[in-house]
């Protein structure tokens, strides 16, 4: 049996061998910095944005704007990108949110909008928030919700159609919009005073709906408010229906709308 001063050696030196030095070149902040300086990718995964199973998620990526995307980003744990100099030379880099499968290291889709004030997500970003909703699993394909809250009201708002392969995403904010001004018009209020937001209520008999063929419904409330007004504001809940055709390609359809609170 070894001597114990010897076994007390070998365990300490054992243990700095395997212990990762913490100075500052490990920090998540740095090590973002570092990859792009580098010529690399460095991503974020979006909080609450993975499928329960961790098939999906939607991550935040950064990269020189003279680069295309790496075929897999380099995903860091922990890093507040508000900390990076990502956000002290954001001219010089292009910034995206994928749809991502996490198990398989790949990219499904990137999530682009023609709105005016769209800007992708990340984690801690001023008066902005994300909320992503995923459907069940339909022999292979499945449907999803990404929600882009802004300060005041819904920045932009998709559906997600995914393959396992690729993934699609389409707006309903217009949509949404169109059928939630009817509601607020109907509850004897002027539209155009208002901000409008939405808030994903959740999939409805989710358990039913377990084939590519399958539809799927969808309960998204809407809430109307004049920003920094003396106003209680309007409601409604909207049920939509999304479905694909033979091709896989998908729509959203308006099924009903229901005006005041939701319940």
């Amino acid at each position: 049996m070894p001597h114990p001063r010897l076994l007390s050696a070998f365990l300490v030196s054992l243990l700095t061998f395997s212990m990762p030095s913490l100075g500052l070149g490990q920090e998540p902040e740095a090590l973002f910095d570092k990859k792009l300086a580098d010529d690399f990718e460095p991503a974020a995964l979006i909080e609450d944005s993975s499928a329960e199973d961790g098939s999906l998620a939607v991550i935040f990526v950064a990269r020189k704007k003279n680069l295309k995307p790496a075929k897999w980003p380099s995903i860091i744990p922990g890093v507040s990108i508000n900390a990076t100099s990502l956000m002290e030379e954001d001219d010089k880099y292009t910034v995206e949110n994928w749809i991502v499968s996490p198990k398989d290291k790949k990219r499904l889709g990137v999530v682009k909008s023609s709105e005016e004030y769209f800007r992708p997500y990340y984690n801690g970003q001023n008066h902005q928030s994300l909320a992503v909703l995923w459907g069940p699993e339909q022999e292979g394909w499945r449907y999803g919700v990404l929600n882009y809250c802004g300060r005041w009201g819904c920045d932009e708002i998709f559906f997600v159609n995914c393959d396992g392969e690729s993934a699609k995403t389409t707006s309903m904010h217009a949509l949404l919009d169109r059928f939630s001004k009817k509601s607020i018009v109907a509850q004897k209020k002027d539209p155009e005073h208002y901000v409008i937001g939405y808030e994903l209520l959740g999939f409805v008999n989710p358990e039913a709906s377990v084939t590519v063929s399958d539809s799927i419904k969808l309960r998204i409330a809407y809430f109307g408010q004049i920003p920094k007004a003396d106003d209680d504001g309007v409601e409604g809940v909207i049920t939509l229906e999304l479905s694909r055709d033979s091709k896989g390609l998908s729509t959203a359809t308006v099924l009903s709308v229901k005006d005041g609170p939701r319940e």
